[in-house]
């Protein structure tokens, strides 16, 4: 079975999960102390040893000096007295002089043979000693030798002092001094410390348990309450009064649990509120998560959508989304696609938000589209009507024109012919739009020379240029371009851009075509120094019929139906146009289509 250790216990108690506070404090506290005992415990038993060993040999030095001086009239060779009257002389002054040798004490001669011993022991006398330091001391250097066990566990300490007479060294004194009473004085002096210790340390620890129990109950207090605020419970409680840090936290605490409290009734005054909002929108809203799960929804989105519920199911299964390429479109950046459901037409918006969700507006669009398809039904049957019989009084007013007419006559008919040929261009425009929509419109596309065809354009707008005093550049790259193009059609393109950078030029203004490559494609820019368009205007100049603010020129005509025409046609070749302008700077119009590459190829 393994033994647990103090320090193992303490390292346990202290990481063990839901150990108080307060006895973290005294265990540290008890580790610290007990640390320091320990500390102190060595240094006072090291020292407490050296002192007692220190006197014992300090009294063992005295009296093994003061016997070998009284010794050595004894050794000296001029000494008369027989050999035993010199041994029982011998162990008497040994027995007068040694109150410490309650051991073994015996004096050799200069050869190191024991002349005497006490207690007396013939076994030994009159034969040489193999003792520890007999050998120095009779080289005349007084040792006090180490501690050695007898044969019956007794400590003694070892030490021989050389006897000397007239100088010269005749003996020498060999003790073995018990040093039992030495260290029981030591164990004993041990024992009161470290018992002292033990109190002490026991006593400390309950005082710290006392004072870490008093400093952590008011944390323990907090991190209920904290609890309880994670629950939603919000204390109602005056706030410490106390000037220290454990007061100062609680009034802390008490501030943010009251802010908090304010926060949420504040948000959830107002989810309430939007709540209600999106409830009674005419438009379905949806809010998705990073990975398209739907996680909200109003009545109204699950009414368009024919659904129940929505929560848990993703928008590409709600929307029938072919990819998850088209499902990650969503959230790259903002857009709107049209859904058939049923017999319904569904516009989806979708917003992406800043946390990786989005939101999808969902509108009910089927009226709109019937109105819409209404309307372009209509605007085409009556353009057919209107063209037979205006064809029939445009031909009756050139056949007036003929005719002898008085001035004013004359006029009235050039002023009617005029609007007459503007109401051709209108149906004209209005019959194009019509066979876009119904998908009749046909490109007859042949390879085209680029530079040749920018030329003719250039030709025909250079004289108008130069009427109306405005500068008309163009500029082409030095190889020949060639793209597949209805030219035709891309004339009336070109001829509306240039007509409308002319029209909103004043003089002295400058207007450029440029013509060159970008990314694989033909790109034909018109730029003019005219009056600009509004920034609230861009996002409309395509729609039919809309027209920038009269106010802008003083010739502003047009039908609003042109730059519709021209992006559909350029949508027909498989290009994009688009319309860049600020207002009072100037504005251009930039056209990519398919193809480009040099004609010698």
């Amino acid at each position: 079975m393994k033994t647990t250790t103090v320090r193992e216990w303490f390292y346990r108690a202290f990481h063990a999960r839901g150990t108080p506070l307060w006895l973290k404090f005294t265990l540290i506290f008890s580790l610290l102390l007990l640390f320091t005992l320990e500390l102190v415990g060595a240094l006072f038993a090291t020292n407490l040893k050296a002192f007692y060993v220190g006197r014992l040999d300090d009294a063992v030095r005295v009296e093994g000096e003061f016997l070998a001086f009284y010794l050595a009239p004894y050794l000296s060779s001029e000494f008369p007295a027989r050999e035993d009257v010199l041994l029982e002389d011998i162990e008497t002054i040994v027995r007068n002089f040694t109150p410490l040798t309650s051991g073994r004490v015996y004096v050799v001669d200069n050869r190191g043979f024991v002349v005497a011993s006490v207690p007396s022991d013939p076994r030994v006398v009159g034969h040489k000693l193999r003792h520890e330091g007999v050998e120095r001391a009779l080289e005349g250097v007084a040792t006090v030798g180490p501690f050695v066990r007898g044969e019956e566990g007794e400590v003694f300490r070892v030490a021989a002092f050389p006897i000397r007479d007239q100088g010269s060294v005749v003996g020498a004194v060999v003790m073995d001094v018990p040093a039992a009473e030495t260290f029981r004085l030591i164990a004993d002096l041990r024992r009161l410390f470290f018992t002292s210790g033990a109190i002490a340390l026991g006593v400390s620890a309950l005082v710290v348990l006392f004072f870490a129990r008093g400093i952590s109950a008011p944390i323990v207090a907090l991190t209920a309450e904290a609890e309880a605020l994670s629950r939603g419970e919000f204390p109602s409680r005056r706030p410490s009064e106390e000037a220290d840090e454990l007061g100062r936290l609680d009034r802390a605490f008490v501030r943010m649990a009251e802010a908090l409290r304010d926060a949420l009734h504040t948000a959830e005054a107002e989810r309430h509120r939007l709540a209600a909002v999106v409830a009674h929108v005419a438009e379905g809203i949806l809010a998705a998560d990073d990975r398209g799960r739907v996680y909200a929804a109003n009545a109204v989105a699950l009414e368009l959508l024919g659904v129940s519920q929505v929560e848990g199911r993703t928008l590409s299964e709600l929307f029938a989304l072919p990819s998850d390429e088209d499902l990650g479109n969503l959230f790259s950046e903002a857009g709107a696609f049209l859904l058939e459901r049923g017999s319904r037409n569904l516009r989806i918006k979708t917003n992406p938000l800043p946390d990786g969700g989005v939101v999808v507006a969902v509108t009910d669009v089927t009226e709109e589209m019937r109105r819409e398809a209404r309307q372009k039904e209509f605007v085409a049957h009556v353009s057919h009507e209107l063209r037979t019989p205006l064809t029939a009084i445009r031909a009756y007013l050139e056949a007036a024109e003929e005719e002898e007419l008085p001035p004013n006559a004359r006029h009235f008919l050039a002023v009617a012919l005029r609007e007459a040929g503007r109401m051709e261009r209108l149906i004209a425009d209005l019959l194009t739009l019509s066979r876009i929509d119904a998908g009749e419109m046909t490109l007859h596309l042949v390879p085209t020379d680029v530079h040749a065809w920018i030329a003719e354009v250039v030709e025909r707008f250079a004289m108008r240029f130069r009427q109306k005093d405005v500068e008309f550049t163009f500029r082409l790259p030095e190889h020949r371009l060639c793209a597949s193009l209805d030219v035709e059609r891309m004339n009336r393109v070109l001829d509306n851009l240039l007509d409308n950078a002319l029209q909103f030029t004043p003089p002295k203004g400058k207007v450029s075509l440029e013509v060159g490559e970008e990314g694989g494609r033909l790109r034909i820019a018109v730029r003019d120094t005219g009056v600009g368009i509004p920034a609230a205007d861009l996002p409309y100049v395509f729609e039919r019929f809309y027209r920038v603010d009269r106010s802008r020129s003083r010739n502003p005509g047009g039908t609003g139906l042109g730059l519709a025409i021209s992006r559909e046609i350029v949508r027909l070749h498989g290009g994009d146009i688009s319309i860049a302008s600020q207002e009072g700077v100037g504005t251009t119009a930039t056209l990519y289509l398919p193809g480009g590459g040099d004609c010698a190829r």
